[in-house]
């Protein structure tokens, strides 16, 4: 009897442990999805996030244009900041205090440029969704910065 307790008892736990957990999976995805649109040009970048808000704002061919001209523009500098990040981490120089400050306000500067553009490419009710949409996005990624600064656990232990 207890051969056969110690025995179910194994099986159980083996079982558990080789049970793939829900936020792997989804990681791995990202991952990926992170990996694939690097390997992209910034034309590709561009072209795809148009055809999205197409899709979701129902955009006019006027409207295309002008959003895949900003679209271009934006994945361009996000490729010369990554090349900018990368030869400085390689010479590993890390940024003052000023320069990651400057860093931030030209940031800043640059979603807000983003933002008014938008205003005046976009019909107002169309505004309102890329706005929403834009929200929840900023929100996602806070609340993964959140986990990743505190930890996993730190939730639990409050």
């Amino acid at each position: 009897m207890k051969k056969i307790m110690l025995l179910a008892l194994v099986f159980i736990s083996v079982n558990a442990f080789a049970q793939e957990k829900k936020g792997d999976h989804q990681r791995k995805n990202q991952k990926e999805m992170h990996m694939q649109k690097s390997d992209l040009t910034p034309e590709q970048q561009a072209t795809l996030l148009t055809k999205r808000l197409t899709l979701k704002l129902d955009l006019s061919e006027t409207q295309q244009k002008e959003i895949y001209d900003l679209n271009v523009t934006q994945a361009f500098d996000r490729l010369a900041d990554r090349e900018a990040m990368k030869k400085a981490k390689e010479t590993g120089k890390k940024p003052t205090e000023q320069e990651r400050y400057d860093r931030m306000v030209e940031r800043l500067d640059k979603q807000i440029l983003i933002k008014n553009q938008m205003k005046s490419i976009l019909k107002s009710d169309q505004y309102a969704v890329w706005e929403k949409d834009m929200s929840q996005h900023k929100r996602r990624g806070q609340k993964r910065g959140e986990k990743a600064e505190n930890g996993p656990d730190r939730e639990r232990r409050s």
